[in-house]
Parts: structure tokens; C-alpha cells; sequence
């Protein structure tokens, strides 16, 4: 089980339909972000030389190439450790230093906020662009508890602690929100004004499941 096979089907049912928005502006159909996706996860694994299970930090703004870099990740069975973009250059130190990661994907405004020790990718840029370029793989095989996303806490009480979720965990998530939220399908769009790296990122995954658009307001916010 890995969750970027939902995109890999979307790919395969909806390939002209919009998957992202940037505003109004198409960035990417179904067949385009799949490919991107897949691709970013070979050059991962390829030109970077992860291993499966190897953590990746994810620090952006919302943008477009959010998505792109999650499903990447997960393309390649790297772990996703999303960090708020709003934190404090000590919070993201602590936050990448704590998960392990071997590499940063992060928004250009961010770049010089990065601890000097990590290896890191600016998006967009010129090392995003080569990313894009590899060519396609199929999503690594995992199983169902199999670490997919750090997801970590606030830190209000103390240090953050980056619950674990699984493969598994995410699978189910999609399954709860069609039951108890929300049946999105063909056509539909979903808004994400709210961190990428928080809730609103984990219901990229039901916005793939039914097909639905995923738009990112250009202002990056409310």
C-alpha cells in the first residue's frame, strides 16, 4: 500500500481534468501532476540517493509545487515531514534535526531560514526543474504501517513531537472523510488557504480520491 497510488489512479481515469489550480491558472491536469510526481520520486531516489524510508522535510509556502513534492515523496517511499512555513528559523532547525531528515524541499522566501547543514532543494528553481526531469516510476511497494508523514504538534507544552502516520493511517483518513465530511467528485474544487502542511494538506489526498481540483489561492493565504 502507498498513497500515492490514489494519484496514479486519478491519473488513469481523469488525465485532462484539473488536479491544480494556482487561482484560476491551471498548473496541472491529472496526467501532468502524476508525472511530476513520479518523476520527482525517481530523481529522489536516483540523483539524491534516498532510500525508501528516508525522511524529507517539506518547508513552502502554499504554492503549487506543494503537492508535486508530497506525492514525490511518497512516490519514492520517503517519509514527508511537512513544517509550517510561519515557524521560527530555531523551530525549523529543531523540526528537521528531530525527524532525521536528509533533505529540505523549501519555498524560495524560506531558502536562507534553512539550518546551513541540511541539503536542500528550492522550488521553484533550477534543482526543482531537474527534478522534473528524470524519468517516471512506478510508486515504491510499502505496506500498510509503513511511516508516511511526521505530522508534528504544535509544541505548546514543550518541544514538538512528530506523531507517525502511516501509509495505512492516511489510506483510512480517505476513506472517513467521503463517510463523515464530504463526498467530493469530478468537477468539484477544494480550497486550500490553510497551511498545506496541516489539515489542509491531508485532504489533498480525499481531493484526489474523487477527482476533485485543488486550487492554491495565489496570495498563498486567506
Amino acid at each position: 500500500m502507498n498513497v500515492a497510488q490514489l494519484l496514479v489512479r486519478a491519473s488513469r481515469i481523469w488525465p485532462e481534468r484539473p488536479a491544480i489550480c494556482s487561482g484560476a491558472d491551471l498548473h496541472a491536469t491529472y496526467r501532468e501532476f502524476a508525472r511530476r510526481a513520479a518523476s520527482i520520486g525517481a530523481s529522489l531516489l536516483g540523483a539524491y540517493g534516498l532510500e525508501p524510508g528516508d525522511r524529507v522535510a517539506v518547508v513552502m509556502h502554499n504554492q503549487p509545487e506543494y503537492l508535486e513534492a508530497l506525492f514525490g515523496i511518497w512516490s519514492a517511499g520517503l517519509v514527508a515531514v511537512p513544517v509550517n512555513a510561519k515557524l521560527h528559523p530555531r523551530e525549523f532547525e529543531y523540526i528537521i534535526d528531530n525527524s532525521g531528515a536528509r533533505l529540505c524541499i523549501v519555498s524560495a522566501r524560506l531558502e536562507q531560514q534553512m539550518p546551513a547543514s541540511v541539503k536542500r532543494i528550492t522550488a521553484p528553481g533550477e534543482a526543482w526543474s531537474a527534478l522534473l526531469e528524470a524519468d517516471p516510476i512506478d510508486p515504491v511497494t510499502l505496506g500498510r504501517d509503513d511511516l508516511a508523514w511526521l505530522f508534528y504538534t504544535s509544541g505548546t507544552t514543550g518541544q514538538p513531537k512528530g506523531a507517525m502516520l502511516s501509509h495505512g493511517n492516511l489510506r483510512q483518513m480517505v476513506l472517513a472523510f467521503f463517510t463523515d465530511v464530504e463526498r467530493l467528485q469530478p468537477g468539484d474544487s477544494i480550497l486550500h488557504p490553510a497551511p498545506l502542511s496541516h489539515g489542509s494538506g491531508l485532504y489533498s489526498l480525499a481531493a484526489i480520491q474523487g477527482g476533485a481540483c485543488q486550487v492554491i489561492p495565489q496570495s498563498g493565504q486567506f
